[in-house]
C-alpha cells in the first residue's frame, strides 16, 4: 500500500466532526508470553508499527503488515540471542530503525532498512537485564547515542560513526557515574528540534537533574532544589513556540511516594500538566511511558497502580487541560506508548506475562478538533489547489512524510487559495503557526 492509499483511508477522520469516543483496536493476537515487563513499540514513515521484545533470551523485532505480525529478521526470525536488554527508536529523516541491545559480552548496534545490517560490537562485561543500555537518535545528523553499564557499574557515553562503523566516546556526565542496581532513574532522549541530547537522571541522594550535550559538552538544564528519590523518570518532546521538555516521573520525600507530569520551557520556567498525587507506598504505582502526537502536540503518558489486579491508566495533556481516557483493559499492564507521524497512538501491554498491541486512531479521543484547531482546509483529498480558511493570521506549511518542509505561505484571517500543484501525491502535515507562536497541526492529502 502506497503513501497515498495510507493517508486516503487515515483522512476519514480529518473533516470537523462532533465528539467521538475512543476506539481501542486489538493489532494482531498470538504473541508469546514474555516472561517480563519491557517491550518497545515504534513506528517506520509509512507509520507501520515495529515492536520489539526479549522472548526467551531471543531478540524479536516485528511489524504489523496487512493485518498481521511479521518478523523483520530472516529464518529462524530472531534478530539475535542471550540478549539481556535493548532500546529501539526510528530515524524519520532516512526511514531507517536502530537496535541497541546487551548481552553478556558487550552492547550490539545494528540498523534496519527493510532488513538487518551486520551488527557492530562494543566489547564488555554486562550481566544487568534491566537498563542495561539506552539509545537516541540525533535524526538530521544521523548519530546514535549511546548509554551503557557494565557489570562493575561502570557507565559508557558514546555515539555511533557510520564513517568509520564503530563508537567514540564522548564526555561523560560527572554526577551520574554509577548506574546503581537499575536504570529505572534515567532517561536519554534526543530533541530534534533544539538540536540536543536531554538526559534526565537521579543517583544515590542526589535531587534530580537535567542535563543537556550539544555534541561538545554537558550544560545543565535542570535541578530539583529538595530531595527526591526518583523511581521512574521518562522525557518527550513538545515543539513549537514556546517549545518544552516534559518529564513524567515517581519520586518520594518525607510527605510520600507521588506521581507527576511537569513541562519545562528552555527559557526557564516549569508548567504543571499532571499535579502530583501521592500512591501511597513505595513502587505502589509507576510511570511507564510517554509520547507526543506529532499532528496536534497533544502528550500521552501511562502508568500503572499495582493492585490486585493492576489498573492502568492513559492520560493526555491538550495544552490547556490533562484527561484520562477511558479503556477496558483492566487488568493489563501498560508498557508503552508511541504516536506515528499520523497522530495515531499505540499502546502497548501485557495480560498475565502476553504481549498485547493496541491501537486508538487519530482524533477519536474524545477532544472536538473543531474546538481545537484554529484553520480547517477543504477539499481533503486536494488536487491543484487548497482553500484554507482560519481563524487568525499565520503561516502555513506543508510537511512530507520524510519530515521535509514543502510549502511556505503567510496566511491572512479568513479563506484564501493555496496552490498545491507542485506538490507530488500523498500525504502531508499541514502546520498553522499563529502570530502568538502557537503552532497547530492536522493532516491533508494530494492526488
Amino acid at each position: 500500500m502506497n503513501k497515498t492509499s495510507i493517508c486516503l483511508l487515515l483522512g476519514l477522520f480529518l473533516a470537523p466532526l462532533s465528539l467521538r469516543a475512543q476506539t481501542l483496536n486489538e493489532l494482531g493476537t498470538g504473541f508469546p508470553d514474555i516472561g517480563g515487563t519491557y517491550a518497545r513499540i515504534v513506528s517506520n514513515n509509512l507509520s507501520t508499527p515495529f515492536i520489539a521484545y526479549v522472548d526467551d533470551n531471543k531478540m524479536m523485532v516485528q511489524k504489523f503488515i496487512a493485518g498481521e505480525w511479521v518478523n523483520t529478521a530472516a529464518a529462524p526470525a530472531y534478530v539475535d540471542t542471550n540478549v539481556l536488554w535493548f532500546d529501539i527508536e526510528h530515524n524519520s529523516v532516512n526511514d531507517k530503525t536502530y537496535l541497541l541491545y546487551a548481552k553478556g559480552d558487550g552492547i550490539y548496534f545494528r540498523v534496519y532498512d527493510g532488513s538487518w545490517g551486520s551488527a557492530s560490537h562494543i566489547p564488555a562485561t554486562t550481566t544487568y537485564s534491566h537498563y542495561a543500555c539506552l539509545l537516541a537518535i540525533d535524526e538530521a545528523n544521523d548519530i546514535p547515542y549511546i548509554i551503557y553499564k557494565e557489570t562493575n557499574s561502570t557507565v559508557h557515553y558514546a555515539k555511533y560513526n557510520f564513517i568509520t562503523s564503530g563508537f567514540e566516546s564522548i564526555p561523560a556526565v560527572t554526577e551520574f557515574t554509577d548506574y546503581m542496581s537499575y536504570m529505572y532513574t534515567a532517561d536519554w532522549e534526543f530533541n530534534q528540534e533544539q538540536g540536543k541530547l536531554y538526559f534526565s537522571f537521579q543517583w544515590g541522594n542526589d535531587p534530580l537533574k537535567m542535563k543537556t550535550f550539544d555534541g561538545t559538552s554537558w550544560s545543565a538544564f535542570y535541578q530539583n532544589s529538595i530531595y527526591e528519590q526518583q523511581m521512574r523518570t521518562f522525557l518527550a518532546f513538545r515543539p513549537g513556540t514556546p517549545s518544552s521538555i516534559l518529564l513524567a516521573s515517581n519520586y518520594d520525600d518525607a510527605a510520600g511516594y507521588w506521581n507527576g507530569v511537569k513541562s519545562y520551557f528552555p527559557a526557564g520556567g516549569s508548567l504543571v500538566v499532571e499535579p502530583a498525587f501521592n500512591s501511597g507506598s513505595q513502587y505502589a504505582t509507576l510511570m511507564a511511558g510517554a509520547a507526543v502526537n506529532p499532528v496536534n502536540n497533544y502528550y500521552a503518558y501511562i502508568y500503572n497502580k499495582h493492585s490486585s489486579p493492576v489498573v492502568p491508566f492513559l492520560r493526555y495533556y491538550s495544552g490547556t487541560s490533562s484527561h484520562t481516557v477511558s479503556h477496558n483493559l483492566g487488568g493489563h499492564e501498560f508498557l508503552d506508548v508511541h504516536y506515528d507521524q499520523l497522530g495515531n497512538m499505540y499502546l502497548l501491554t501485557t495480560e498475565t506475562n502476553r504481549l498485547h498491541v493496541y491501537r486508538i486512531d487519530h482524533f477519536t479521543l474524545g477532544v472536538s478538533e473543531e474546538a481545537l484547531t484554529p484553520f480547517r482546509f477543504y477539499p481533503n483529498p486536494a488536487a491543484d489547489e487548497l482553500q484554507f480558511e482560519a481563524t487568525e493570521q499565520g503561516i502555513l506549511r506543508m510537511i512530507d512524510m520524510n519530515g521535509q518542509q514543502v510549502l511556505e505561505q503567510a496566511v491572512l484571517k479568513g479563506t484564501q487559495g493555496v496552490n498545491t500543484g507542485s506538490l507530488q501525491a500523498g500525504c502531508y502535515l499541514a502546520e498553522f503557526q499563529m502570530s502568538d507562536g502557537r503552532v497547530q497541526r492536522s493532516r491533508i492529502v494530494i492526488e
